[in-house]
Formats: structure tokens, C-alpha cells, sequence
């Protein structure tokens, strides 16, 4: 589970959703201002390796998104909205 917290401009506040993407680091994330969800793509977990799984953060809860046409797997990108 993803370690989850989040800014509000003046304090912290951690997040525990029921579900959450599986840990990684060196992930690629952006905020996507029309529909306001962060995107995260990516990044490399220490087992399984390089990630090419896309979810949705809506401030609430994760989202996997199965999309056709992604990237091949990759760490230590960038992605920008």
C-alpha cells in the first residue's frame, strides 16, 4: 500500500483508502485539472520490477484505469497534465 498524504495548503492529512496501488518509486504523476484526479503511471516495485499500470487518486479513493495504448513499462519519467 501506498504511504498516502495530502496538502491542503497549511497541514498534512493521511489518507487510507481501501484500495491503493501496489508500492513503487520513481513513479510518474500529475494532476489532471478538468476531471481533478491525480494520475499515476508507472514507477518500479522492488519484486515484481518496472510498473505499467495507470490509477486515478480523486481524494477519496484509487482507481486502476485499464487503457489501451499505454506506454511500455518505465521508472524515473515524467508526466505532465
Amino acid at each position: 500500500m501506498i504511504d498516502l498524504w495530502e496538502w491542503d495548503g497549511t497541514n498534512w492529512t493521511q489518507r487510507l483508502p481501501a484500495t491503493s496501488p501496489p508500492i513503487r518509486s520513481h513513479h510518474m504523476m500529475t494532476f489532471d485539472t478538468a476531471r481533478s484526479v491525480a494520475v499515476l503511471f508507472g514507477g518500479y516495485h522492488p519484486v515484481v520490477a518496472y510498473l505499467a499500470d495507470t490509477w486515478e487518486w480523486n481524494g477519496t479513493s484509487w482507481t486502476q484505469r485499464f487503457i489501451g495504448g499505454f506506454p511500455p513499462h518505465r521508472s524515473v519519467g515524467g508526466l505532465a497534465y
